[in-house]
């Protein structure tokens, strides 16, 4: 007769858990240790700005936190890719090299090699559901950030993503290993073809993915008309600017502290660019929510209630109600006049300060 398999209740108690803090690859958009998604539709740039993300990582940049506050110094460290649409040698590596990655430390995990009865060895797919070979990579590598892109083409056959209790097991699994290695795991996903529904609502599989992700970026055309400056930028040599696909990504979900403002993004054919914070919602990325007319009059207005000296946001909020200014109607006409947001400090809030004069910031 088989010996009965004892079973015992593991159970914690939390006076003898130690608090720790978050610790962020880049506050408060992809947190160490967790699993974050960025999802969007083709063409959005979301393949190009998770290279651009690695790039920083691989040179110990850093990020600035919400996408103004100085970013914290950092030592150089590895990346792992899993990349299953972009090749490597035409679109990644050029692409990687354009903003300044470090190709040293990005590694691709592009399979499994698998010895036959016959001493020939064959290449297998990868799978996220293979934790023991992604465990492998992790220990051998120790990378920051590793990049599933896209999240899809690395399930197999066997898992289907739209079944919550076939997709759940996978997401623990990258969870469990990127709080045990201290890494950042970023999963890309495409955008279902159904256009109903909020920005919760619209990446590609179950719910559950959206639900076990710590944080998930939406990435999209930027839906904000270019500023009279960047229509009529040039560069050095006095020549009209490269064309520029104008690209934003808002925070549609943060679990482990407040949202950060969308942050815009240019690619060109020098590489991308990431901009400073702008007045978009995820909402408007999807165009969910009809844009709103905006009123020439705002930018006026603007300028008369800044000039002498910056306001709170929510000063400027106010303000602009009697007038029949939204709040979007006030963001869009503060980024078209390049207003800065900065913080106040704990408590305070973001405040809105005019651009300084061309002939100042020359100066």
């Amino acid at each position: 007769m088989a010996e009965e398999t004892k079973l015992r209740l593991n159970v914690v108690r939390l006076s003898d858990v130690t608090a720790e803090e978050v610790q962020w690859l880049w506050k408060p958009y992809l947190p160490i240790g967790k699993v974050s998604i960025l999802e969007g539709d083709p063409e959005s740039g979301k393949s190009y700005l998770s290279l651009a993300i690695a790039a920083q990582v691989t040179r110990g940049a850093g990020l600035p936190a919400y996408g103004t506050q100085p970013p914290e110094k950092r030592e150089p460290r590895n990346v792992l890719l899993l990349t299953g649409e972009d090749g490597t040698a035409d679109t990644v590596v050029p692409r990687l090299l354009k903003v300044g990655g470090d190709a040293d430390r990005v590694f691709q995990l592009a399979g499994i090699v698998q010895t036959n009865k016959e001493g020939k060895d064959v290449e297998l797919a990868i799978t996220l559901d293979a934790v023991a070979h992604i465990e492998e990579a992790l220990k051998q590598f120790q990378p920051e950030l590793v990049v599933v892109d896209p999240f899809q083409s690395f399930l197999g056959t066997h898992v289907d993503m739209h079944r919550a209790n076939e997709i759940r097991p996978v997401l623990d699994g990258l969870g469990k290993l990127a709080t045990k290695y201290g890494c950042a795991f970023l999963l890309i996903r495409h955008l279902k073809k159904d256009t109903t529904g909020g920005a919760n609502y619209r990446g590609l599989g179950s719910i559950d993915i959206y639900a076990a992700a710590r944080s998930v970026l939406l990435a999209g055309k930027n839906p904000m008309p270019p500023s009279t400056a960047e229509l009529l930028s040039v560069d050095k040599n006095g020549k009209l600017a490269d064309e520029k696909t104008r690209c934003v990504f808002a925070q549609s979900k943060c679990s482990l502290t407040k949202s950060g403002p969308t942050i815009a993004y240019e690619i060109d054919e020098r590489g991308l660019k990431l901009g400073g914070p702008v007045t978009v919602t995820a909402d408007d990325i999807l165009q969910v929510v009809p844009k709103l007319t905006d009123r020439p009059d705002i930018e006026e207005w603007l300028m008369q209630f800044l000039a002498d000296g910056q306001k709170t946001a929510n000063e400027v909020k106010q303000a602009g109600k009697p007038q029949g200014f939204s709040e979007r109607q006030l963001g869009r006409a503060a980024d078209r006049l390049g207003v800065e947001r900065k913080p106040g400090g704990f408590g305070k809030g973001w405040f809105w300060v005019l651009p300084a004069p061309a002939s100042e910031s020359a100066a």
